[in-house]
């Protein structure tokens, strides 16, 4: 794992714990599971902005798929890449581009690590897609997520009402995730199971902030369970299980990232089928309520 990889995490912890700490003290009225959801809430939003960045085609957000992280991976879109991505349909070898253009402009070893970026030359030499995001971008980006799954495992031991499923689901992901880094492989199709799994967040943790601050039972926590519901459904039952279905599929991945990929969708399967429950619940107590006034 790259050095910077793991002052990002630790950085990213200290930070977390202190953002709990100054919100606390913000405020002192407020319980230890509102302060702390204040925490989730922010870093759902920071995990969707930062792996939003990280994309770079949006027809295939997970692309390119089980490709390397390496720092080698990192390169500069400019007109060098543009120009070898052009006439490498024409070419034998992508390093004859390399060698014709470097004989022309740059040296050698710099147009490589360009082309280095590359990604699926098909049986015809045509360039399926191209990785024009620096691996560094996506490295930090899961390691800013690892971060906070490690402050969160810990500080939910702290609430007194320490919950199972929630910290099997983070050390799954933390497994998960931390493999990424180690084998820096995976790095699109982890920052994209990062948008799919964060994007449903905010609107879980508004659910609870809106009941402690006195709108239980209205209609505007209602609201935020159906986004919720819906959200998490269309996210994780039906975009995650392509996701895992790809990351399963792709023979390079390590053995430890598929199976961490299975087991968080079954963990989001199960989720699923207690949110199904929630909602049959919401409802039924919403038509006894509507029965009650008429």
């Amino acid at each position: 794992m790259e050095d910077y990889v793991v002052n990002t995490i630790i950085v990213g912890v200290i930070s977390w714990a202190t953002l709990f700490l100054v919100t606390r003290k913000l405020l002192p009225n407020r319980s230890f599971e509102f302060c702390n959801r204040i925490v989730s809430s922010t870093h759902a939003v920071t995990a969707v902005v930062l792996a939003s960045l990280c994309v770079q085609d949006w027809s295939c957000p997970a692309c390119p798929l089980a490709s390397s992280s390496t720092p080698q991976q990192v390169c500069v879109f400019d007109w060098v890449l543009v120009v070898s991505w052009i006439f490498a349909p024409i070419c034998q070898d992508l390093v004859h581009v390399g060698h014709i253009l470097a004989k022309e402009t740059l040296k050698f070893h710099i147009l490589v690590n360009c082309l280095h970026v590359v990604r699926n030359r098909d049986k015809t030499g045509y360039i399926s897609s191209l990785d024009l995001t620096p691996s560094s971008t996506r490295m930090k980006t899961i390691a800013v997520s690892v971060s906070y799954l490690i402050y969160d495992l810990v500080c939910c031991q702290f609430d007194g009402k320490p919950n199972l499923d929630n910290s099997v689901h983070h050390l799954v992901s933390i497994l998960g995730l931390g493999a990424g880094l180690a084998y820096q492989k995976c790095g699109s199709e982890m920052v994209a199971s990062l948008w799919i799994t964060e994007i449903s967040s905010p609107f879980l943790h508004s659910r609870e902030l809106l009941k402690e601050l006195g709108y239980r039972d209205t209609e505007l926590n209602f609201a935020a369970d159906i986004l919720f519901a819906a959200i998490f459904s269309i996210a994780r039952m039906v975009f995650a299980p392509w996701l895992t279905y790809v990351t399963l599929a792709a023979p390079s991945n390590p053995f430890l990232i598929k199976a961490m990929a299975l087991a968080l969708q079954l963990v989001s399967a199960y989720w699923f089928y207690k949110i199904v429950r929630m909602v049959r619940y919401k409802f039924g107590k919403r038509a006894l309520q509507t029965k009650k006034h008429t």
